[in-house]
């Protein structure tokens, strides 16, 4: 995702997708920390709900880029505009919180240093390494891949590019939803 947004908007686009991501990662990380984490493994309809959504969101990415791969079979230069850098932003946050795995990871990771008597400082600490982290990884991503030839065969064959991922992002949003359905 911040690859792609990187490809088709520049670096400022895939930078805007580490934050939207990394904001996403923080949010998750405050509800494990808060205890809405438990909340949420515990009642598996709003858990559901929340795959749901996100299998719903993710088929209509994978939707959408296989309609711009087809639309845009030639190349095209990227340019960077605030309302391409704030959709790169948004995809970023969507990605990261339509994913309640994260939650689970989270709880599992911080059950090893969230302790009775943690100040809120530690909590917060917590929150804002893995947003940080999370958005350093993808920040990494964006700025490599808009500096080297890679980004320039990817424009060469984006609309290639965009079909491919939509079809694997179609597949995701299938395989969860199968697997949600007790298919797998």
């Amino acid at each position: 995702m911040v690859l792609s947004n990187t490809r088709n908007g520049g670096v400022y686009q895939g930078v805007a997708a580490s934050i939207g991501h990394g904001l996403g990662i923080c949010i998750y990380a405050f509800l494990a920390v808060s205890g809405l984490g438990i909340i949420l493994i515990n009642n598996p309809e709003v858990y559901n709900l929340i795959t749901y959504i996100g299998v719903l969101i993710l088929f209509l990415f994978g939707f959408q880029l296989i309609l711009e791969g087809i639309k845009n079979k030639k190349s095209e230069t990227y340019k960077s505009l605030g309302s391409e850098n704030l959709r790169g932003f948004f995809q970023g946050l969507i990605v990261a919180i339509i994913n309640p795995k994260v939650i689970i990871f989270f709880i599992a990771l911080f059950s090893q240093y969230m302790i009775k008597d943690s100040t809120f400082f530690d909590k917060i600490s917590i929150i804002f390494v893995a947003g940080i982290i999370d958005f350093l990884w993808y920040f990494l991503i964006a700025v490599i891949f808009s500096r080297t030839i890679i980004i320039t065969l990817l424009l060469k064959y984006k609309f290639v590019c965009d079909i491919l991922i939509g079809f694997i992002f179609l597949l995701f949003s299938l395989f969860i939803f199968l697997k949600n359905i007790n298919i797998f």
